[in-house]
């Protein structure tokens, strides 16, 4: 049968017994420090580190979507880029080779023969390899659009300058080959204009910036709503995580209480409790043991090793 040793009890004022343990008066200098290690990094310094966490939730889903935002106008921006090149690309390539199938064939151009002109081009750039929103003019040696390729229909017998107010300009400054950026009505196109002889004939081989207008605008539609759920769905995560710490608030208070009460209730009574933990090796302490064996209360845990000496050695 274990015993404790050494039990001194004196009577009190209240008439109560308290216990005393001699020779254990180093466990109350040594248990103080011990406690510290397995209790204080928990009851201090994980607060600390909650309370960091919580405050930077919100600072941290604001970043993510920041950087989601960033990358996707950075990616629309780029694409758009890209697509600009491709029509400014297109729009040289055809006019190249739109001039190198009519070289030695100006006579087409002075006669106005549309549908020579649109055959001849046709067997170099045909209908089925120009893009969408490519177009190529054919104009007569009076500057009338008479043929073309591509959506060439709504400009027949207009005026080139009428259409494309920079030819002249471009004429002036001997700007011809160069791509522009130039409007067809109220649709931006890049333009590139060559001459075919030196009547005054033209060919102009236009490409619609429309496609890539409107994948920008599709782009940034579908980004928008992406945002909009993803900041949505954070949101309903965000007040559910605060609900939740609200709820677990709430019961560490009602803990503290039910705890504080029990504190009472067993000090009151002199009686305390205890519980061993076999796999760790460490006692559990209420505040009343310290009490009634003249400890001052350092925490919960007392390790195996302080109990040990204070049970007898047989």
């Amino acid at each position: 049968m274990t015993m404790i040793s050494g039990v001194q009890r004196e009577t009190e004022a209240g008439g109560w017994l308290r216990f005393k343990f001699p020779g254990f008066s180093s466990l109350g200098r040594t248990a103080p420090e011990e406690a510290q290690l397995s209790v204080r990094p928990i009851a201090q310094q994980t607060p600390r580190v909650e309370l960091v966490l919580k405050r930077s939730i919100p600072i941290l889903i604001l970043i993510f979507l920041a950087v989601v935002a960033a990358s996707r106008i950075m990616g629309i921006v780029g694409e758009h880029g890209r697509m600009e090149d491709a029509a400014r690309q297109s729009a040289s390539l055809m006019s190249a080779t739109a001039s190198a199938a009519f070289s030695g064939q100006e006579s087409l151009f002075a006669a106005a023969d549309r549908q020579t002109a649109q055959a001849r081009l046709s067997t170099f750039l045909g209908q089925d390899k120009l893009e969408r929103g490519a177009v190529v003019l054919f104009t007569d040696t009076t500057g009338r659009i008479f043929g073309g390729i591509g959506d060439a229909g709504s400009y027949l017998g207009k005026r080139l300058s009428s259409v494309l107010p920079e030819t002249a300009a471009m004429r002036r400054v001997g700007g011809s080959g160069t791509v522009i950026e130039t409007f067809f009505g109220d649709v931006p196109y890049y333009a590139s204009i060559k001459p075919i002889g030196n009547d005054g004939a033209l060919i102009v081989a236009a490409h619609s910036l429309e496609t890539t207008n409107e994948f920008v605008r599709g782009e940034v539609s579908l980004s928008v709503t992406i945002f909009a759920g993803i900041s949505a769905i954070l949101l309903v995560i965000l007040y559910a995580y605060y609900a939740q710490v609200k709820r677990a608030r709430d019961a560490d208070e009602t803990f503290v209480q039910s705890n504080l009460r029990i504190e009472t209730a067993l000090s009151r009574g002199r009686c305390g409790l205890w519980d061993f933990d076999v796999t760790n090796r460490r006692l559990f302490w209420s505040g009343s043991m310290y009490e009634m064996l003249g400890f001052p209360p350092v925490g919960n845990v007392v390790s195996f090793t302080d109990a040990a000496r204070m049970m007898h050695p047989t």
